[in-house]
């Protein structure tokens, strides 16, 4: 009976952090509607990212710039991802001035939330007439025993059967 009471109380935590993410999108998405609308298209990214940041600002909205974030393999820190905007330690914030997003931007993204640790990151495109807003997730991990699912290697018999 317990036990279900705590896996209740997990499920809370998560629907009232999922909540919080989505209000805070909320508030990015409209900051970078004002800072797009204001400046329009034609910058480059890093305009952008500090019109962005007097924006969240003047919101009051907590946020870090440029934050470095190690990439370890094995334990070993082989690299370091620079994030544009880190919002509130949950939200990561990519920002493009591009014709049109590629999968790349999406992947890069992707890379960026496995490596911080976060949950949820937004991927705002400036180069175009009107922004263009998705929200990224990160990538599902599949268990170890689903891992491969190419075709099975080829083995050669040695004898006949």
């Amino acid at each position: 009976m317990r036990q279900c009471g705590r896996s209740t109380h997990v499920l809370r935590l998560v629907e009232r952090d999922a909540a919080r993410d989505t209000a805070l999108m909320r508030e990015l998405i409209r900051a970078a509607r004002r800072v797009h609308e204001t400046l329009g298209p034609g910058f480059v990214e890093s305009t952008y990212e500090n019109a962005l940041a007097v924006q969240l600002r003047a919101q009051a909205v907590a946020y870090e710039r440029q934050v470095p974030v190690p990439v370890h393999y094995r334990a070993i820190v082989v690299g370091v991802h620079r994030i544009d905007l880190l919002v509130e330690r949950r939200v990561i914030v990519e920002m493009k001035a591009v014709k049109d997003l590629l999968r790349v931007h999406f992947a890069i993204l992707r890379s960026y939330l496995r490596a911080s640790g976060c949950r949820s990151g937004l991927l705002l495109n400036f180069g175009r007439d009107s922004l263009d807003v998705r929200r990224v997730l990160p990538a599902p991990t599949p268990p170890p025993a689903l891992a491969w699912v190419g075709p099975r290697p080829f083995t050669r018999r040695t004898r006949p059967l």
